[in-house]
């Protein structure tokens, strides 16, 4: 995809020390950046209400007088991190690379919903996650029992059936597997045989749109388990009902926009005329 412009991507720093191989690599990965923001900006408006609202809901929480809350609420603080390192990683077309640090971060959110779906287990779960640090057998068996029997089910009953979903498909997709490998896998015909290609990047532009509206939907299911969980003190900040008015509007706008260029059936929602427009007033204010 073209970025528009044709200035060096680097920073002198950059130039003066990168070399080799690896300074082209790094050189590309951050076109890549540059073009995919150029390229779709509404996804990345997308990306940046999103961040926003996670920022202003880490703030709201920020005080937390129950210390068996204070772990699920530090984890999902790690959640926001592992999403701005996948939102940094799927802009610059690292699409496996993003795909194992949000499957990280919805572990993440995972745990944290299962220490807190029970009040009456709430410290004795908190306790079992902290003990894992021991490393003995008996801190692994005790942590398996908590959160890895039956994962499917455990995510369920946390109300988070749609995040177990994105945890598969990004576990599938982020460990070394032939369903991964292939998806950067190229054979190449020459004269003397088959040459095979591992590619770094993902440079399709309808598989980079699809896969960051992909990560983008997966990240919002993290927020909004986040808010879920701390509703109660969420609800009493007003600017949350706008910044969340902004994001469903631009996230809206962006999927519209990546069907028609690419010619891309709907999805399940149904698409209304406004939210182009809310989208475009919520990008004057940011």
């Amino acid at each position: 995809m073209s970025d528009g412009t044709s200035s060096d991507p680097l920073a002198p720093f950059e130039r003066d020390t990168l070399s080799g191989d690896y300074k082209i690599y790094f050189t590309t990965k951050r076109e890549n950046f540059r073009a995919s923001v150029y390229n779709l900006p509404l996804l990345w408006q997308s990306f940046q209400h999103l961040d926003e609202i996670w920022i202003r809901e880490l703030v709201d929480t920020q005080q937390i007088k129950d210390p068996n809350v204070a772990l699920p609420a530090a984890l999902f603080r790690d959640a926001h991190a592992r999403f701005r390192i996948a939102m940094e990683l799927a802009f610059s077309c690292c699409m496996h690379e993003a795909f194992n640090s949000l499957r990280l971060g919805i572990e993440g959110v995972y745990h944290a919903c299962k220490i807190l779906s029970d009040p009456k287990q709430t410290e004795q779960r908190a306790r079992v996650w902290i003990a894992t640090a021991e490393r003995t057998p008996e801190a692994k068996k005790a942590f398996a029992a908590a959160f890895e029997h039956n994962k499917m089910r455990s995510f369920a009953e946390c109300g988070l059936s749609v995040l177990h979903r994105y945890w598969q498909d990004f576990s599938r997709y982020s460990h070394s597997s032939m369903d991964s490998f292939s998806i950067r896998l190229e054979s190449v015909k020459t004269a003397t045989g088959i040459t095979w290609n591992v590619h770094y990047f993902e440079g399709r532009p309808p598989n980079i749109a699809g896969t960051l509206f992909w990560l983008l939907l997966a990240s919002a299911e993290m927020e909004k388990a986040f808010f879920d969980r701390f509703r109660a003190r969420l609800d009493l900040d007003p600017s949350l009902a706008d910044l969340r008015r902004c994001f469903e509007a631009t996230k809206e706008a962006a999927r519209q926009d990546i069907i028609r260029r690419f010619n891309w059936k709907p999805p399940n929602s149904v698409p209304t005329p406004e939210f182009s427009v809310i989208a475009k007033e919520c990008a004057k204010d940011h």
